[in-house]
């Protein structure tokens, strides 16, 4: 702490480096393409090296409420680490660690629902990406910038251990690092660490409960041609049928379906509506 008898703090030279040393995406659920967003629970651990020597790092280590200098402390820099992407988030775990005679490590477990926008043009066939954004409050232009780094042959990154929706999606890749810079105003950067993971729809339940039911809908809709102009009785005993059929095909499926495009169901409605009419 500044006393009277001490040099005030001055800030740090250059941007303090938090280099990634691992970061797991523990478990993904809940993938939405209406509301585009998915919840996941992340674990993040990130490295100052050498911060064990510099006194300032280890200002008020792991307190509840870290104060701000001009030289902050590593457990002030932690809190001020967010998600700009996140619509509901949980700080399940966020502390400092001492590693080895020099490190210090910065750990981080969360739960979160976070945005994300899904491309459905090729649906069923589609592959999504989920990408989770870690930034902090500390803009470049400010006194106490951070940068993200990372090598690939010391950080750690894997498949999501716990995935709910092995059913609908499958993981393809491993988890994959970004970096990008955010501006949301004139003069000010920030740093964006954006974890990625990809995944592939699995078109088998749709083309079974959806395309081929409503392709057999399309050709019996076809059939009411066969019958003679003149009788009205059957064609109308017909097509009431197929409305039937469909409503009940409708009712019986929606709630198992999983969400679909937002594009597509209009299309379909129309093209239905145009066999049944």
């Amino acid at each position: 702490m500044f006393t009277p008898f001490s040099a005030p703090p001055t800030p740090r030279e250059r941007p303090l480096a938090c280099e990634v040393a691992r970061i797991d995406i523990l478990h993904i659920s809940k993938i939405d393409q209406i509301e585009h967003a998915f919840s996941a629970r992340l674990f993040i651990q990130l490295i100052l090296r050498g911060g064990q020597h510099d006194a300032a790092l280890l200002e008020g280590f792991n307190e509840p409420a870290p104060e701000f200098s001009l030289r902050p402390s590593a457990t002030w820099l932690l809190h001020q680490f967010h998600f700009p992407n996140a619509l509901k988030l949980e700080f399940a775990e966020r502390k400092m660690t001492k590693m080895g005679a020099d490190d210090l490590h910065m750990i981080l477990r969360v739960d979160g629902t976070f945005l994300q926008h899904f491309q459905l043009h090729d649906f069923p066939y589609d592959s999504q990406t989920l990408q989770v954004h870690l930034s902090s409050h500390c803009a470049n232009e400010g006194v106490a910038p951070v940068r993200f780094k990372w090598s690939p042959f010391t950080v750690k990154l894997q498949r999501p251990t716990h995935f709910a929706l092995k059913d609908v999606w499958e993981l393809d890749k491993p988890v994959r690092l970004d970096l990008e810079t955010l501006s949301p105003s004139p003069g000010r950067t920030y740093p964006v660490l954006k974890a990625c993971v990809e995944v592939t729809r699995k078109p088998t339940y749709h083309l079974v409960n959806v395309v081929f039911p409503m392709a057999c809908f399309v050709l019996m809709g076809c059939c009411q041609f066969a019958h003679e102009t003149t009788n009205v009785e059957g064609r109308l005993e017909y097509m009431g049928a197929i409305v039937l059929t469909s409503t009940a095909y409708k009712m019986s499926v929606s709630g198992s379906i999983p969400m679909i495009a937002y594009v597509t169901l209009p299309r379909q409605s129309r093209a239905i509506s145009g066999n049944l009419g």
